[in-house]
């Protein structure tokens, strides 16, 4: 179970930016991982000349259901 005081980051969709510090696109790095029971996709996005973090955000949370055991 999550902790209730878990914040998700924004809701985004992957795709192709502007960078703000020269105007070069920026594709996004999609990392994914567990917390609790929710496997959650992330979408980064880092400035491909100067190599800066720019800005986060959730692609998706997908619940995970452990196997049935028998």
């Amino acid at each position: 179970m999550i902790n209730d005081n878990f914040k998700y980051n924004d809701r985004v969709t992957p795709q192709i930016l502007p960078s703000p510090h020269d105007g070069s696109p920026m594709k996004p790095k999609i990392i994914t991982k567990t917390i609790g029971e929710n496997q959650i996709t992330e979408a980064h996005w880092y400035c491909s000349t100067t190599s800066r973090f720019v800005r986060k955000g959730t692609v998706s949370i997908t619940p995970i259901t452990p196997p049935d055991p028998q």
